[in-house]
């Protein structure tokens, strides 16, 4: 994400590493997990804006408004963000979404067939 922004303080939330976009680690059917440097509290409203892709996809702009559902301190400087989406684009979402379900499906057969789950 290029920006996330803290809607209830009015402060930015910055990434782990300077000049750094803040990369999302994980994502959940409404929600975007992230670690940021900056302090914030879970019930606080966050503003995002970024670009999706997904392989084969070109990237397309995504402003999301969402709250704050976890805000877990790693350590002194590095904080575990969880977001459940409110206001978005659901269009661009759900395809981008579907998208990356797809890709994590075609990891998991991988991985299946190797250890002889198939």
């Amino acid at each position: 994400m290029q920006k996330v922004k803290n809607l209830t303080t009015d402060l930015e939330i910055r990434p782990p590493e300077r000049d750094q976009p803040i990369e999302v680690t994980e994502i959940g059917d409404l929600t975007l997990t992230f670690f940021a440097s900056s302090v914030a509290k879970e019930g606080q409203l966050i503003g995002m804006t970024g670009e999706l892709a997904s392989s084969g996809q070109s990237p397309t702009k995504f402003d999301v408004t969402g709250r704050i559902v976890d805000a877990a301190k790693v350590d002194d400087k590095l904080h575990k963000v969880s977001v459940h989406l409110h206001q978005f684009d659901k269009q661009v979402w759900g395809k981008w979404f579907a998208a990356a379900s797809e890709a994590q499906r075609r990891v998991d057969r991988i991985f299946d067939s190797i250890r002889g789950e198939e």
